[in-house]
């Protein structure tokens, strides 16, 4: 399986790991979603003292039951079933009966396989609770393993991906069946997901309802981060009515209300529910949940709590380092120890203890919740409540790119799974998108020697209307009742790889609107004005570019810091980038394709990131109507040619047939993103210049079921940079939040990762590098040339293409 593992120092990298292996009591756990919250985050910047390096973390989850706990081998059975009691069993066999009785017991409560569920983090096996019954410090019979308030404090205790047992950024993930509880039907993942933060949440409203607020008195909490949205709900909805808006007052204090996205984005999901934020002051309340996950928290909530109140802290975190210690002894080190103990101590100073203790405060502190009030409340909250609350959603293999953004000032929670992320908060309107696809449609409604018209040549250089010689061919059979059994044949005379792959679609193409005269750009291509009041295709097409553009600029922003590089490392190499929108048109298939044909063929694309919006509602995206699917990382890298996710073949890269074949079983479907997000893949330029350690991703779209009403159309915008940018893995490792480059010799640099040109080494722009031999002047011609007629011998110069290859060769 794969799994993300923190590393010494604080990075996290996805590797290979073992499955769990069966065990006595445990159910395995396939992961479909899991979070990253404060705590993951601490954990790698060394909360719990390095405790996790070599472990994989995670412990906020969804998943679905893989494998079901074993039986109890028949010995052991027997063993349990002729013991009096569980004392008399740990007694004769030091628990191993006892260990017995719970896997024959989990074998029988565990949920069928398929169930979707979710898992307590606090874990203590039948042998720990039977060496903890005979331990004088259990506490109890068995130390309180058999309820989740008495496994949460456990003496022996591992906790899912914070202590002693790995977590839940993996494929699969072992736990005790004792902790697994069902998720209700219709409860998203990405809802669900949030349910172990959401029991911290409910655990912290039900000591400040136990605490009783007078009517009418106000509460706070403190911070505006994950946690901190959470637990405002969650006491939005557990404090009686009162106050002047029929409930007891809730507000979010936050130091500057306006002062990050993240509060902004939190503003935003808080808003729905009627809670304000406000600046840190006013009150004094009567009680107050620091959410704030720092030092300073504890002692600015007891400085806002009245007398008498409650302070609830949740925050955990690393500890700042100690101070020097005092240099020589004698009177110097003595006369140290009282200025120590006056010092502030995580923020809380004696003087704040002294006051806390005139003023009555009670100060509490609260971790973990119950998992079954916080499904019951999630399954009752609103459709949306939580909308907002995730800002990114990442790969497995992007995991620390993923930690990254969960880190970044703009998030409020990132995921991570395995497929392509989704991107919210990215600055493209549906509605801008809507308006280009309301244009695009009547465009490709037309005849086609009308959409011709915009046509520059094959499918070559991603600018105007480009149309495979494969679907040209079939559309042409099907047009003419004929069977499309020609269309295969027509890939073979076509110079362009992806075109020979073969492909059944349409596009629309354009590039960035003030591309300079270049050789490396072909102006775009216009439709001419539409009759009968359509909409023309130019105006919305290039403001969804520029927004897109933008949107690509801000995940590479996110992704150089990832990496550890300054922010703008890929943007500054993108400024004379050549980029492309494409609007796809995938008409339906009353007749069945000739095999070997598909919607678009296996492929990654040669962009640094892929951005693309697609058509979703009602049935749109079922396997009967065709759609998007994507070969997990890890199962395409065996396909890989050159180790870096790129794929086999080249041609345009941009989804329209870059690599060959399908690449074997384990394709997953994509689902469509929801309104307002987009998703986003990796490419060959991102994973070439990472030194694959983002590898890109393989995706193809196949075909509907015939006669399906599967028409479709999507959005997808792909990034590149100058074509004369030097993709360098070596240079980008210096910077220090990548994995070591492998497969080098000596210290040497491998050479699939060897730095090369954009254009040269990785995008190949039509055929463009063909041509870098020549003076720009006479390489534009050509490739202009070949533009214009689709015939590969205009790039060796029509008749005097003999001596300029000569030349090339001895160049």
């Amino acid at each position: 399986m794969r799994a993300a593992v923190l590393h010494a120092g604080g990075a996290v990298r996805t590797v290979s790991r073992g499955t769990p292996p069966p065990t006595a009591g445990e159910v395995l756990l396939r992961v479909t979603l899991a979070g990253i919250c404060g705590t993951d985050l601490e954990l790698a910047r060394g909360y719990k003292a390095n405790a996790q390096v070599g472990c994989v973390l995670g412990h906020e989850f969804v998943g679905v039951v893989a494998r079901l706990p074993p039986p109890p081998p028949a010995a052991a059975a027997a063993a349990a079933a002729d013991a009096a009691d569980a004392d008399a069993a740990t007694a004769a066999d030091g628990g191993a009966a006892a260990a017995a009785a719970e896997a024959a017991a989990a074998v029988d409560a565990c949920p069928p396989l398929g169930t979707r569920v979710v898992a307590e983090i606090n874990c203590v096996t039948a042998a720990d609770a039977a060496a903890a019954a005979a331990d004088a410090d259990g506490g109890g019979a068995d130390g309180g393993a058999a309820t989740p308030a008495g496994r949460a404090h456990h003496p022996r205790r591992t906790v899912v991906g914070i202590g002693g047992r790995d977590g839940a950024w993996a494929t699969y993930v072992s736990v005790p069946v004792a902790n697994v509880h069902a998720v209700p039907a219709g409860l998203p993942d990405a809802v669900a997901v949030a349910v172990e933060p959401l029991a911290a949440a409910t655990a912290a409203a039900a000591v400040v309802a136990d605490a009783a607020p007078p009517t009418g008195a106000a509460v706070a909490v403190l911070g505006a981060g994950r946690l901190g949205v959470l637990v405002a709900l969650a006491l939005r909805a557990a404090l009686p009515p009162g106050g002047t808006e029929g409930r007891t007052p809730v507000t979010v204090l936050v130091r500057s209300p306006a002062g990050s996205p993240r509060t902004a984005r939190a503003a935003g999901v808080l808003r729905r529910a009627g809670i304000p934020l406000a600046p840190v002051g006013g009150g004094p309340y009567a009680a107050v949940v620091d959410c704030t996950g720092g030092p300073d928290g504890v002692a600015t909530a007891l400085s806002l709590v009245r007398p008498t109140g409650v302070v609830v802290v949740k925050s955990t975190y690393a500890p700042p380092p100690p101070p020097p210690a005092a240099a020589g002894g004698g009177a110097a080190g003595a006369a140290a120890a009282p200025a120590a103990a006056a010092a502030p101590a995580g923020g809380l100073s004696a003087a704040a203890l002294v006051d806390l203790v005139v003023r009555e405060v009670r100060l509490v502190g609260s971790r973990c919740g119950n998992f079954g009030v916080a499904l019951a409340a999630a399954a009752a909250a609103p459709a949306g409540w939580l909308d907002g609350w995730v800002s990114a959603t990442f790969d497995l293999e992007d995991a620390a790119a993923a930690v990254a953004a969960a880190a970044a000032p703009g998030a409020l929670k990132a995921l991570a799974t395995t497929g392509f992320f989704r991107l919210v908060d990215h600055g493209v309107d549906d509605g801008a998108v809507g308006a280009l696809l309301r244009a695009a449609a009547p465009f490709f409604d037309q005849p086609a020697a009308a959409k011709a018209a915009a046509a520059v040549a094959g499918m070559a250089v991603s600018r105007g209307y480009e149309q495979s010689p494969q679907h040209r061919a079939y559309a042409a059979a099907v047009a003419a009742g004929a069977e499309p059994t020609a269309a295969a044949a027509a890939r073979a005379a076509h110079p362009e790889p992806a075109a020979r792959e073969g492909i059944l679609t349409e596009r629309f193409c354009c590039g960035p609107s003030a591309a300079a005269a270049d050789l490396f750009f072909h102006p775009n291509v216009w439709p001419p004005p539409p009759g009968g009041g359509a909409p023309h295709l130019r105006p919305p097409m290039t403001a969804v570019y520029d927004a897109m553009a933008a949107a690509a600029d801000g995940v590479l922003r996110l992704l150089a810091a990832a990496a550890g590089a300054p922010a703008d490392y890929f943007v500054d190499r993108s400024r004379h980038g050549h980029s492309n929108l494409q609007v796809a048109h995938y008409p339906s298939q009353p007749v069945a394709p000739p095999a070997g044909l598909a919607r678009v063929k296996a492929h990654a694309d040669s962009s640094t990131v892929t951005l693309l919006w697609r058509v979703a509602g009602g049935d749109a995206e079922t396997a009967a109507r065709g759609g998007l699917q994507l070969l997990p990382r890890h199962r395409a890298a065996a396909a890989t040619a050159d180790g870096d996710g790129a794929g086999a073949g080249d041609g345009t890269g941009d989804g329209d047939g870059l690599g060959h074949g399908d690449g074997g079983a384990g394709w997953v479907d994509v689902p469509p993103a929801a309104p307002g997000e987009l998703l986003v893949n990796v490419g060959a330029g991102l994973a070439r210049w990472t030194g694959g350690a983002w590898p890109a991703t393989r995706h193809r779209v196949v075909n509907p079921v015939a006669g399906a009403p599967a028409r479709r159309l999507s959005v997808a915008f792909f990034h590149k940079p100058d074509v004369r940018a030097r993709v360098d893995a070596a240079e980008l490792l210096v910077y220090g939040g990548l994995p070591p480059l492998a497969g080098g010799a000596g210290g040497q640099v491998p050479a699939r990762h060897a730095p090369v040109t954009y254009g040269e080494g990785v995008s190949r722009v039509g055929v463009l590098h063909r041509l870098r031999h020549l003076p720009a002047d006479e390489a534009a011609a050509r490739y202009h040339r070949f533009v214009a007629s689709g015939d590969v011998a205009d790039l060796e110069g029509g008749e005097g293409g003999g001596a300029s290859r000569d030349a090339r060769t001895s160049a």
